[in-house]
């Protein structure tokens, strides 16, 4: 019964925070592939391992080849007419065919000319493989095993105790299997140089031989027997023996799955690793030879210009961004769903370095709905290192055949708060309804901010707080309470918290020139100026603010300035008047001296401790007024 699970229009979509994959998954049945000649009878095909470029040959010289994946063929001439059996390519230049009559023919550039090869035999050869770029390995009538070690440029004949005729050839490193008539397989464990028959239960004509990894081999032959090996091709048993025509090839992909194809234009496969057999719905009816298969699909060719090809999946993936930023981006969400005819065997996303080192994984099997959070750590629980990182998609069909996405780059980057905050103006006055305009810059998409807040102090109490302001704002010098604020100088500080818990802070000042509508005097207020005992030395910090109040007065240029000086009752000081006036005199030596206030404009008080009702050093303080003349 054919196989009726061929999986059509599956469809993979991730969504995601920051980044967004849509995935794509799709599964076909098995297609005819027209060559520009369709009267020749075809034995062989060989793709390399991006299964874009391939090349089939048959008989009377025939060479084809296709660097589309095999979307389209071109003829090539091959420079002989005998009947081709084999063909193998070790890169997109590099590649030999052999044939009838000991032919053995190469090409260094990909197939636009060929050359005779030496060859010290005459007998028909069927069979090729290559175990490294150099060393290749041809098998045919009489129990001939010929070698190449210059890439098929020339072939020598090796010596074996074997006399019938060989079809089938596999090689991996040092070890070597050939099939042939009567159940023959001879086996080389050291390249070639020395050769034995092995034990096998079958005496069958076998035609093919392949192997699932390193241990498991399988070879295929008349009357539709299989057999199998589990010890690297030291003893054979029988697997089935299906009966009726023979399997020209057979070949193993994945973990599990053989393929086998039948001489009378049939495919068979199974699914675990040879227990069940199933046929596959193929539309011909003409004889098949070879074939190739790998991960991403399959190649089956036959008589008059017979080409089928399967690739069943494919995998693409696209992101909306290229950027992870660690400390801004808290999660990457994976929202996918697949539905297919049948199940899907796997699927896996990969997070790797350019070193190809797996950090982070998500894979699945058979029914894939669920979401996937990725939150920048690594399979271990780790934050992963800033830097380039590569992300690959994989999925993987009932039938072994696997796509894997081409890939792209995700660049996880270290936060780097940048947060700048303008007031316009600095100063100004909410009795005469001004407002300040409050504009804060940053480095942080909106979409990636937890919370905002804008506070604004007086002595480190906050008065007026702005909860998740937009990015410019306004405020009209009231509190918390409605209450217009007293004159002065805020602080205000802003703290941005990301949704991966960054934090953004920055502070600076806001003036309050606050003119009373039933007063002429404007009081500046000096944030944190207070004197020690007995002293009038202005510190540092001091000037700083002090320059902050003369911004106000030029800014009032027409009122005149009155310069206050205080004392406590507990200074030791045995003159507080004095040590008022002497405060008031260091004001007022700053504003002439550094900030080159008019004379003219300042009047000096000095109130000693008269004006204190209790002893609290913050009256060892200065007022400044304004007053309109």
């Amino acid at each position: 019964m054919a196989r009726n699970a061929i999986k059509k229009n599956t469809i993979i979509v991730f969504m995601l925070y920051i980044l967004h994959f849509a995935f794509s998954v799709e599964s076909a049945t098995w297609t005819k592939k027209t060559l520009p000649v369709t009267n020749v009878d075809l034995r062989a095909v060989h793709f390399l391992e991006d299964g874009k470029n391939g090349w089939i040959v048959g008989n009377q010289g025939a060479v084809f080849y296709t660097n589309d994946a095999g979307d389209t063929w071109k003829q090539q001439d091959s420079g002989t007419g005998v009947n081709l059996n084999g063909v193998y390519f070790s890169n997109d230049r590099s590649g030999c065919a052999v044939g009838i009559g000991g032919t053995a023919i190469y090409t260094t550039d990909g197939g636009n000319t060929w050359q005779n090869a030496k060859c010290d035999v005459m007998n028909s050869l069927f069979g090729i493989t290559f175990s490294s770029f150099y060393k290749g390995f041809a098998v045919g009538t009489n129990g001939t095993i010929v070698t190449t070690r210059d890439g098929g440029k020339t072939w020598i004949s090796l010596q074996t105790s074997v006399a019938t005729d060989l079809y089938g050839v596999y090689a991996k490193s040092n070890n070597i299997w050939a099939v042939g008539n009567g159940g023959t397989i001879v086996m080389s464990s050291d390249g070639g140089t020395k050769w034995q028959v092995k034990n096998v239960e079958v005496t069958d004509n076998l035609y093919g031989i392949n192997f699932l990894g390193s241990y498991e081999g399988y070879a295929a032959g008349a009357f539709g027997t299989i057999i199998k090996s589990s010890d690297s091709g030291s003893t054979w048993k029988l697997l089935t023996k299906i009966g009726g025509e023979a399997i020209k090839n057979i070949y193993a992909i994945g973990y599990s799955n053989i393929w086998a194809i039948v001489g009378s234009g049939a495919l068979l496969h199974s699914t675990d690793r040879g227990r069940t057999w199933n046929p596959e719905a193929i539309d011909t009816q003409e004889s098949l030879y070879g074939g190739y298969f790998a991960d991403w699909g399959g190649w089956i060719v036959g008589d008059n210009g017979t080409v089928l090809s399967c690739c069943p999946i494919s995998a693409v993936f696209d992101m909306s961004s290229t950027e992870f930023i660690l400390g801004v981006t808290s999660e990457i969400i994976f929202n996918f769903k697949i539905t297919v005819e049948g199940n899907p065997e796997s699927w896996q996303l990969a997070i790797k370095d350019k070193s190809d080192t797996v950090f982070k994984t998500f894979y699945g099997y058979k029914d894939i709905s669920k979401e996937i959070k990725w939150d920048g750590k690594s399979d271990k629980g780790k934050v992963i290192d800033p830097g380039d990182y590569i992300v690959s998609f994989s999925a993987t069909d009932s039938s072994g055949f696997k796509s894997v996405s081409p890939t792209k780059t995700i660049s996880v980057k270290t936060f780097k708060p940048k947060l700048s905050v303008f007031v316009s103006p600095q100063i100004f006055s909410p009795s005469s309804r001004e407002e300040t305009k409050i504009i804060m810059k940053m480095n942080l998409d909106k979409n990636d901010i937890r919370t905002k807040t804008f506070n604004i102090l007086k002595d480190d109490k906050v008065i007026k707080t702005f909860i998740n302001p937009p990015d410019t704002f306004k405020w009209d010098g009231k509190d918390n309470n409605g209450k217009i604020a007293d004159p002065g100088i805020y602080n205000f500080a802003v703290s941005i918290v990301s949704n991966a818990g960054g934090t953004l802070e920055s502070n600076g000042v806001i003036i309050v020139d606050l003119l009373r509508a039933s007063s002429k005097v404007l009081v500046i207020t000096l944030a944190n100026i207070f004197f020690n005992n007995g002293n009038a030395t202005l510190r540092p910090s001091d000037e700083k603010e002090l320059s902050k109040a003369a911004e106000m007065i030029r800014k009032y240029s027409s009122y005149s300035v009155q310069i206050k000086g205080y004392s406590d009752k507990t200074e030791t000081a045995s003159d507080l008047l004095k040590v008022s006036m002497d405060r008031a005199n260091a004001v007022f030596d700053f504003f002439i001296n550094k900030e080159k206030i008019e004379r003219q404009r300042i009047i000096v008080l000095a109130y000693g401790s008269t004006k204190s009702d209790k002893s609290d050093i913050r009256n060892r303080k200065v007022e400044i007024l304004l007053v309109a003349k």
